[in-house]
């Protein structure tokens, strides 16, 4: 089967103060999870959101059936509602993945069960391709607690890709990150608050 994508826009963004990371936007007015989704649709193909709660849009939304578990129960949802075979899935807050990274990642597949990127000391989770038969070890690390990306990945035959820039791996937690990838909160109205 060809890969699909998934975006994982369910994250409580405590550490901004409760915003909805995929109202972040660029100062065009695009938002992250726009440009997230027209990427992985050319490099990938189709795109399904993952979210703990309903959306208004035209793309597939599966909701996540582990409220309090993370990304962990996000990968969950992605990989139980794909079809079999790979899953990119990425957060909603990675205003610089950009398509050669993705193809970097895309030619380390083979047998594995997941392909993630390293830089330096550091395990690049937040964007991977993880293969659906992968699920039953994610499920069951959700029934034992809540698992990180990085045991799941640690748990799986896993192939781990070597970059020197993290930057295409940088997510947006913290207030100064908005500042940093020249990004803004839009509001409901799609007014930027």
């Amino acid at each position: 089967m060809p890969p699909t994508a998934a975006v994982l826009v369910g994250g409580e963004g405590r550490r901004l103060g409760g915003v909805a990371k995929h109202t972040l936007a660029f100062a065009n007015g695009e938002t992250v999870l726009a440009r997230l989704v027209k990427l992985l649709t050319d490099e990938v193909g189709p795109v399904t959101l993952v979210s703990r709660h309903p959306m208004n849009t035209p793309l597939p939304v599966v909701l996540d059936a582990h409220t309090d578990k993370g990304a962990a129960a996000g990968l969950h949802a992605a990989l139980a509602h794909a079809p079999a075979g790979w899953v990119f899935v990425a957060a909603c807050d990675l205003p610089a993945l950009d398509a050669a990274t993705i193809r970097r990642l895309a030619a380390a597949r083979a047998h594995q069960d997941v392909v993630v990127a390293r830089t330096g000391p550091h395990l690049q989770t937040l964007a991977g391709f993880w293969h659906t038969r992968a699920l039953d070890t994610v499920a069951t690390g959700l029934a034992r607690g809540r698992p990180s990306l990085k045991s799941l990945v640690g748990a799986l035959d896993a192939t781990v890709v070597d970059f020197a820039d993290d930057a295409p791996f940088a997510n947006v937690n913290h207030p100064e990150d908005l500042v940093a990838h020249g990004l803004s909160v839009l509001a409901p109205s799609g007014r930027r608050v």
